[in-house]
């Protein structure tokens, strides 16, 4: 066996000895072999019978080592270690460059990455091609991570011209990303976006959907930020979609999480829970995705327990909503869970960034000390790091505890910390817009000196040839020389002067740019102050209409009282805003308990203040047993009550008022009595429903206000369920599933209650509550909502 075949034995039987340990690698240098090499048969055989000599070799060491515990780093360093040796003096130059490049993309150290794909990239051929490509690309990702934007470009964009000399399409869209993080590093949005959509361009063309769903998690994160919040929801989706065609649990589950974000971000977020309740679907959906996974990738696992803080946030801005503190403490249990992984692993800066759900926790339960206290002690993971979003962020929560606890000194002191990071993150978006125009306006110098340069370069040439044509024909041709220098002459002043203007025209389009920029600084301070202004006074409207709520809520029966009257019970009430035109009313007279349910003429504030009319009405007009047993003259003199105190002698078009139910339940005999006034109640038998219907007429002025309500008397069986509600529920627009926006109707609503009443209490309020937030899907609430459902006992 001579010298060469030997040292050709020896590679591939470290090359083999890889194989075990990285198959990735000796794959990869394999193929680069077999499109570099040129053998004739005899070489061949040689080396084929040189492989098959090296697996034997191969298959001892490799089978013992997979018994050892060596860690990942000791087998990488190993495969660096044979691949350095197997380069030797006289070893061929594209076996140095193939090793060296195997070690750069192996290498999870930047410097060391840039130092061997240097060496690769000195031993390449112009015919290595591919390994030219992978070099460029490997040395533009190494000046990137090392902050050099300049020379990154040169080499990925070398890279990628010799991917497209190689036909790989391959590799093309991975080189696209990079660049695209490389202009984002530079805050350079439209060439972000612009290579972004490349490479999925490319990635959709030779179906790699890995890639694909990469690029579209990208392009959601940049929309994300942008506050594109629509877009950045379908760029999920897609890849979410991708993710789950290839079986990847984790990848869905990361989607998951980022959907259930934009939710929380969509502006009806803080006035209408549907957004808030959809987000806290997608996160519990994320959890079940990374619990099935079971991974052990510390991504993986610090995307779940992030997913944990994310749906803790959920849940306290749920609360907060809706006042139920069950929601509170979801928010502190998931807070827990997260918290504890992130400190334990050393995640300080993402604790911080969740701890402000904790923060709104406690101001929910109304423990300021504490939430004082917490705010001090997470000071503590503060550094230089930390930014000004988040220091604003910390010292406003700072400053609605002070003010909770009336200490106004320290309140007023983190509120000149929170203006001040304002107006430095204000600043720096200023500053960043004016970097952006300055180096737009270098690049536009740059271009006209290269042009400036290139034609006084090609004026030179034109001269030396004229000069040599000159001498060559003689005195013959003086005249046209003398021509042609004077028309150079003319050319060079033409230039010149151009020069001139254009330089003159950049020094205009300067001060144009510095007089931007006062004006910008003007306005960030006008802004700034009409913020502080609206900011306040919806904080006034919104804690005047927040009190009016508790008002009215008081005004209402407690609901341990309604349990009383009624052992079997459920009420599903969802004002359209936060004060209600509906309302309900229990009590018990003699032998009798009454129910009722009222909606008054319109919604919201004034809807409430006659709601809050009605209860006081029937405080007075429904107290003793004859009343109970007379539901109609309660309505008569309801109606008179209404009309004596909304009279308008001025409008006699004015006809507010209120559709009522009243239900006198006897449960000793097993006896309803009831009066209906412009409403429907339900009593299910044996899943067959009973209408009730009363009188046609409301309670307030009318065609027929003078005649008189009807009292109407129904025998009652053990079993039945008693269904009394306002037409909030049927009026709700929702989408039928086929693009039609249509009303939730009397007879679905019908439909819905015959199917439900078989079922307990808790069970058909959790039905008829999802029933109806699944329909109303992303229509807003039309009216004020009230269902009462009582089972006979």
């Amino acid at each position: 066996m001579t010298k060469n075949n030997c040292i050709t034995f020896v590679s591939y039987y470290l090359d083999f000895v890889s194989l075990f340990q990285n198959p990735l690698f000796f794959t990869t240098k394999v193929f680069i072999f077999a499109l570099n090499s040129s053998i004739t048969m005899q070489r061949l055989l040689l080396h084929i019978t040189a492989i098959i000599c090296a697996v034997i070799l191969a298959i001892l060491p490799s089978t013992a080592s997979a018994q050892d515990d060596d860690g990942e780093e000791d087998v990488l360093q190993r495969q660096f270690d044979s691949l350095l040796a197997a380069i030797k003096i006289d070893t061929p130059d594209s076996v140095k460059a193939l090793n060296y490049y195997l070690i750069s993309s192996q290498s999870e150290n930047v410097d060391s990455t840039l130092k061997y794909a240097m060496r690769s990239l000195r031993h390449c051929t112009d015919e290595d091609t591919v390994l030219l490509a992978k070099n460029n690309i490997n040395i533009g990702w190494a000046h990137m991570m090392n902050c050099d934007y300049s020379s990154a470009r040169k080499y990925l964009f070398r890279g990628v011209n010799y991917l497209i000399q190689s036909h790989d399409s391959t590799r093309l869209p991975t080189a696209f990303v990079i660049i695209s993080n490389l202009y984002d590093r530079e805050n350079i949005n439209d060439s972000t976006t612009y290579y972004l959509n490349r490479a999925l361009d490319i990635s959709i063309r030779i179906h790699d959907t890995t890639q694909m769903s990469q690029c579209y998690i990208t392009l959601g994160d940049i929309s994300f930020n942008k506050k594109f919040y629509k877009s950045a929801e379908n760029y999920y989706k897609k890849a979410m979609q991708l993710a789950t065609e290839q079986g990847d649990l984790c990848q869905t589950a990361v989607c998951l999480q980022w959907i259930g974000n934009v939710h929380i971000q969509y502006e009806d977020s803080i006035h209408d829970g549907k957004n808030l309740y959809t987000a806290r679907d997608y996160f519990l959906r994320a959890i079940v995705m990374h619990e099935q996974a079971q991974s052990d990738n510390p991504l993986h696992i610090y995307n779940k327990y992030d997913t944990y803080g994310d749906l803790a946030d959920a849940y306290i801005k749920i609360a907060n909503l809706s006042g139920n503190p069950k929601y509170a403490d979801s928010c502190l249990l998931y807070f827990k869970l997260s918290s504890d992984y992130l400190l334990q692993h050393g995640y300080n800066y993402s604790y911080i960034d969740q701890s402000r759900s904790y923060v709104q926790y406690l101001l929910f339960m109304k423990r300021y000390r504490d939430a004082e206290k917490f705010l001090n002690e997470i000071e503590q993971y503060f550094d230089d790091e930390t930014t000004e979003g988040f220091l604003r962020e910390h010292h406003t929560m700072l400053k609605n505890v002070y003010v909770k606890l009336g200490d106004w000194r320290k309140a007023y002191d983190n509120l000149e910390l929170q203006l001040h990071y304002t107006t430095i993150l204000t600043n720096d978006s200023a500053m960043t817009a004016l970097a952006k125009a300055q180096t737009a306006q270098a690049m536009i110098v740059q271009q006209l000196k290269q042009e400036a340069s290139d034609r006084i370069h090609a004026e030179q040439q034109r001269r030396m040839t004229t000069i040599i044509i000159s001498l060559i024909i003689g005195l013959i041709l003086a005249a046209a020389l003398v021509a042609a220098i004077i028309r150079t002459l003319k050319i060079k002043k033409k230039t010149n002067d151009e020069l001139l203007n254009k330089n003159e025209l950049l020094n205009n389009q300067k001060a144009e740019i510095e007089s931007q920029r006062d004006e910008i600084e003007n306005q960030r301070n006008i802004i700034a102050k009409q913020l502080d202004m609206t900011e306040t006074a919806n904080r006034k409207i919104l804690e005047s209409i927040n009190y009016a709520r508790r008002i009215q809520t008081a005004a209402a029966p407690p609901k341990k009282e309604i349990d009383a009257l009624f052992s079997q019970n459920f009420i599903f009430y969802r004002p359209r805003n936060i004060v209600s035109g509906d309302f309900y009313f229990a009590v018990k007279c003699g032998r009798y308990s009454v129910i009722i349910t009222a909606d008054c003429t319109g919604h919201g504030i004034p809807g409430a203040f006659l709601s809050m009319l009605g209860i006081s009405a029937l405080k007075e007009y429904m107290t003793t047993e004859y009343d109970a047993e007379n539901p109609g003259i309660v309505l008569d003199k309801m109606r008179t009550f209404i009309k004596a105190t909304l009279n308008n002698e001025t409008d006699d078009t004015l006809a507010d008022g209120m559709d009522m139910t009243v239900c006198s339940i006897d449960f000793n005999d097993l006896t309803l009595r009831y009066a209906i006034a412009n409403q429907t109640a339900v009593v299910i038998r044996n899943g067959s429903p009973i209408k009730l219907r009363g009188d046609k007429m409301p309670i307030g002025k009318h065609v027929h206000d003078d005649a008189p309500f009807s009292t109407q008397t129904m025998p009652l069986q053990k079993g039945d369920m008693l269904y009394m509600f306002s037409d909030g529920i049927q009026d709700q627009i929702g989408n039928s599933g086929d693009d039609e926006r249509l009303r939730f109707s009397s007879q679905r609503l019908l439909s819905t209650l015959k199917e439900m009443s078989a079922l307990p209490m808790s069970q058909q309020l959790e039905t008829i509550t999802r029933t109806i937030t699944e329909w109303q899907g992303v229509y807003r609430q039309m009216d004020d909502m009230t269902l009462v459902g009582i089972r006979i006992q």
